[in-house]
């Protein structure tokens, strides 16, 4: 399976069984719904770069992962993105085609969205991906 699209279903499937998170949103998401209730998770754009080795192809990737809140103030969006943060900082997830050698959040945003009733935050990751 192609290493960006199965490190996406792992992180999204890790954000859904994160207690702490899911305690807080209503769900992680690869693609939003129209209908989506706030405040939920969603997956940000992604990119990737080649980080091949003499004997082993790998991908560096720079993944963004989206908190959305229309709670005021930006209480609940940063207790969000910190939800995400412990989740996924150096979190030990095993991926069956090819291997994530490790995750790191590298920063974390808050910032008023277009719409000033939602907040947005931005959890900015870093993955390094050997290439089954």
């Amino acid at each position: 399976m192609n290493a960006s699209h199965e490190l996406r279903k792992a992180i999204i499937t890790a954000l859904n069984a994160h207690a702490p998170l899911m305690a807080i949103v209503t769900k992680v998401y690869d693609d939003v719904p129209p209908n989506a209730v706030f405040p939920y998770v969603s997956w940000g754009p992604e990119q990737w770069i080649n980080d091949d080795a003499d004997c082993q192809e790998a991908l560096e990737g720079s993944l963004q992962i989206d908190v959305w809140s229309k709670e005021i103030g930006y209480r609940q969006c940063s207790e969000i993105t910190d939800a995400v943060r412990k989740a996924l900082n150096h979190a030990p997830i095993t991926l069956a085609d090819n291997a994530l050698v490790d995750l790191e959040v590298e920063q974390i945003r808050h910032m008023k969205d277009a719409d000033e009733r939602v907040r947005h935050g931005v959890v900015t990751i870093k993955a390094m991906v050997e290439v089954g």
